[in-house]
């Protein structure tokens, strides 16, 4: 697997961030309001100016994703911050040549890490369109709590409004009023993903013995894994091409919500597991 950093956007990056954007057209576009048919360099060269001038302004934080040569893999960053309530947004994108690579989950826990040590937030937020499961699951692997559905939460498109997950990253050491006595459920499986060789297989089979529809979610050029939709049309799993996440454990990947994650983390080892990756 491979290991990226972050690192502030520069002037001089302009050329690179245009390059980076134009080649990941078709599937920015899909997701992000941003990408246009007319995304020129100088689109770009107005984004990297907002990103220096709104982190000296102290109004967002926006990152370049990098690789161990310096090379550009994707952007990243903190913005639509409230610091009187202490939370902000978090989002992310990788290049279309780099996808698969671990580089958007890396940089989202680099985020964390900048959001809650450097920041001092308490709650950040990364806002995923339905349908959109290479984002989602990127989300849920950062231990993001799923907290549901918001209606015409986002817009994308040409203004059109689309349904989004909500899924929260929480500071273990911010200051937080006792809710035990609300009765907050945990253990609540939100999302499962099965890791398997041969996706296309799998994912027919679910389709065809449960009624399922599915929905492709190209990881890179060769690769090519499925989110399994119910009659709403509601992503309920994940069918994921081992050959994209050799880390993982082939199987069923229940992702779950539960209180207190370092502890839950610490007990993993007591109870007879492995932690594979943290």
């Amino acid at each position: 697997m491979s290991t990226f950093s972050i690192r502030p956007y520069r002037l001089e990056d302009i050329d690179a961030v245009y390059e980076m954007a134009d080649e990941s057209r078709e599937h920015v576009a899909r997701w992000m309001e941003w990408m246009t048919q007319d995304y020129s360099r100088d689109h770009a060269a107005r984004w990297v100016e907002m990103a220096v001038t709104s982190w000296e302004r102290g109004e967002a934080y926006e990152h370049l994703i990098v690789d161990g040569a310096g090379n550009l893999v994707g952007s990243c960053g903190l913005n639509h911050i409230s610091h009187q309530d202490g939370f902000c947004n978090l989002g992310y994108w990788v290049r279309a040549s780099r996808l698969g690579e671990g580089a958007a989950r890396q940089a989202a826990l680099l985020l964390r890490d900048f959001g809650f040590g450097t920041l001092g937030l308490s709650r950040l937020e990364i806002v995923v369109a339905v349908g959109n499961e290479f984002s989602r699951r990127v989300a849920l692997s950062t231990g993001a709590v799923d907290e549901g559905i918001q209606r015409m939460r986002i817009k994308i498109g040409g203004g059109v409004s689309h349904d989004a997950h909500m899924h929260a990253l929480l500071n273990p050491d911010a200051v937080r009023a006792d809710t035990s006595h609300a009765g907050l459920a945990t253990g609540q499986v939100h999302w499962l993903d099965m890791i398997v060789r041969d996706p296309d297989r799998v994912s027919r089979f679910y389709t065809g013995v449960a009624g399922l529809t599915r929905d492709p979610v190209p990881e890179d050029e060769a690769h090519v894994s499925y989110s399994l939709l119910n009659a709403s049309g509601k992503g309920i799993l994940g069918i994921c091409d081992a050959a994209v996440f050799p880390d993982w454990v082939e199987g069923w990947l229940p992702y779950l919500d539960v209180p207190d994650f370092d502890a839950r983390v610490a007990r993993v080892t007591e109870a007879g597991g492995e932690i594979v990756r943290q």
